[in-house]
């Protein structure tokens, strides 16, 4: 899963990014809109439009968004500098063009020091260095504290946003969560086993791999003759068992008594034996002091997930009809051997 501070970013790089494009076409728009009687030196100006159009695209790598957006901010703001500098009413613009960067850019931080950092520098560039100066002295300390108010709402509404957007990811992780995740058992459902030996196989050579299929033998009659909660135990107690014991692989409740699981290296020896482990194990697990049994089917993991699973079904189908309490191997392991009386090969 990634980090939270990766999830952060993700939710907010489209904001980022949107209001840096728009930055830019605001600029150009008022470039086209400004006074005839103002003049620019146009390659200035399409010189900075070009290199954004590079920059703004660096924003999409979540490890420079961040830097990268705070330059860009800074930049923009030293482009409506140079756009108001010939007006009368600079200080005017400068002031509501600063406002207006301290509130929009609220949003695009995850904490404080990043947005100060983006704002103070955006404020004074905006102001040439200094606290724009009103037509009337008197005003001044107005000034300084609208622009004290404004930098404190804006951490106000930074603080705020920045919490919203973890929220939503605390949320859609808790989502997740009950989507991919076993109620009963707490182990992954099926779901997320197909997903994660997807990932396996996109990743990895599948060669050294093995699918274990693992079906607890006679939980119908735990559950008629004992109850539905010993069933759960039982339920409970192997897949935190599994769990244990394939925490460096993959594993799933695939539904009802049923459990898969994946070993991502080792090839037939570990997965050999991994099933021994795992039926003795099993057997430690007691109902009324009746040891409870699996049987496990075993499939070379070099197929898709269908085809595993079936051959895998076919080994466990085996395994039930030759005593229960073992397990077997597809007859896909031509090389496999016997090696104890709990196991055989199809």
């Amino acid at each position: 899963m990634k980090s939270p501070r990766n999830q952060f970013l993700i939710a907010i790089r489209p904001i980022s990014v949107g209001l840096q494009i728009l930055g830019l076409l605001l600029f150009l728009v008022a470039w086209w809109l400004s006074s005839p009687e103002y003049h620019y030196d146009g390659s200035i100006f399409a010189a900075i439009a070009v290199m954004l159009s590079i920059t703004i695209p660096l924003s999409l790598r979540l490890r420079l968004l961040v830097a990268v957006s705070i330059m860009n901010i800074w930049i923009l703001s030293a482009c409506f500098l140079m756009l108001t500098m010939p007006s009368p009413n600079r200080d005017f613009w400068a002031f509501s063009l600063a406002v207006t960067f301290a509130l929009v850019i609220a949003s695009l931080y995850q904490n404080s020091i990043s947005y100060v950092i983006s704002c103070s520098g955006s404020t004074l560039i905006l102001g040439a260095g200094h606290i724009a100066t009103p037509p009337v002295p008197g005003d001044t300390n107005w000034v300084i504290l609208m622009t004290t108010s404004v930098l404190f709402i804006g951490c106000v509404l930074n603080g705020f946003f920045s919490r919203l957007h973890i929220r939503n990811i605390q949320l859609r992780n808790e989502l997740e969560d009950l989507a991919y995740r076993d109620a009963l058992t707490g182990i992954g459902n099926r779901r997320k086993l197909i997903r994660d030996i997807n990932a396996a196989s996109a990743s990895r050579n599948m060669k050294d791999c093995c699918f274990l299929m693992i079906d607890i033998d006679g939980f119908k009659q735990i559950n008629d003759q004992y109850g539905h909660d010993q069933g759960d135990m039982v339920l409970k107690q192997l897949g935190a068992m599994l769990a244990r014991l394939l925490c460096a692989d993959v594993v799933g409740r695939m539904g009802g008594e049923e459990f898969g699981a994946l070993t991502l290296y080792g090839g037939q020896a570990r997965a050999s034996e991994l099933a021994r482990l795992i039926l003795d194990q099993t057997r430690d697990i007691r109902v009324a002091d009746r040891p409870v049994t699996v049987s496990i089917g075993i499939a070379w993991a070099d197929a898709t997930f269908t085809d595993m699973a079936r051959n895998a079904d076919d080994a466990l189908y085996q395994a039930k009809r030759s005593g229960k309490d073992r397990f077997v191997f597809h007859r896909h392991s031509a090389d496999a051997e016997v090696l104890a009386p709990v196991e055989s090969l199809a």
